[in-house]
């Protein structure tokens, strides 16, 4: 009974926090005032995240952040908050990525679908903004993002087999992950025969390293 009260205190409570802002307008007193309300609430929510695996809570803070994220963006954006927002979106995302694992490797918790459910979420919520925004100032480099989260998504799969090699379902998901934005990397930064050799070339590294792998 003290365990659901204190579950459930804590719930109604990361939740009136995320309505605060809207009911005393903080929004409209500047980008700082906002993200870093929200960046105190989402670094609590990951220091709880380390220590007990209370999922609920992880999807109200990521659903509370996006909501605030893309309110204020619909309204306020400008180029010049570019590389502010885009750093503060990247910080909300790691804090998002590290609470979906953080029990995996601390408590060595095998996981679930919800969790699944907010690795993908986070991923594909970050690459959607960051697409939109890299796409309006330096849509060159739209291509090049979707790498470097591949890249970072193979790097969290190997730390996720080290951490739990039993964990079948977060070690086929993870690399998953990666490998789609490697292949949306693709058709983003080149277009016509270096489409069909840029896709050969990541089939035959992914192959190499099935393989490699296997004989490990």
């Amino acid at each position: 009974g003290n365990v659901i009260l204190t579950i459930a205190t804590f719930l109604l409570g990361i939740f009136a926090g995320f309505l605060t802002p809207m009911l005393l307008g903080v929004h409209a007193s500047g980008f700082i005032a906002l993200m870093g309300y929200l960046l105190i609430l989402d670094l609590g929510i990951l220091t709880i995240s380390i220590f007990k695996k209370w999922q609920k809570l992880n999807f109200i803070g990521f659903l509370g952040t996006t909501f605030h994220v893309l309110a204020w963006s619909g309204t306020y954006y400008t180029s010049e908050y570019f590389l502010p927002f885009f750093s503060v979106v990247t910080i909300f995302f790691i804090i998002y990525l590290v609470a979906s694992l953080a029990h995996h490797v601390v408590r060595k918790e095998p996981s679930t679908g919800q969790d699944l459910l907010l690795i993908n979420a986070n991923a594909l919520g970050y690459f959607a903004i960051g697409y939109v925004l890299l796409h309006e100032e330096v849509s060159a480099s739209v291509g090049f993002f979707a790498v470097v989260l591949a890249v970072v998504y193979f790097v969290v799969a190997y730390l996720g087999k080290w951490a739990q090699p039993d964990d079948r379902k977060l070690n086929i998901f993870l690399p998953g992950i990666a490998v789609f934005f490697l292949t949306l990397a693709v058709p983003l930064q080149f277009s016509g025969f270096w489409v069909t050799l840029a896709w050969f070339a990541e089939a035959l590294l992914i192959y190499t390293g099935a393989f490699m792998t296997r004989q490990g």
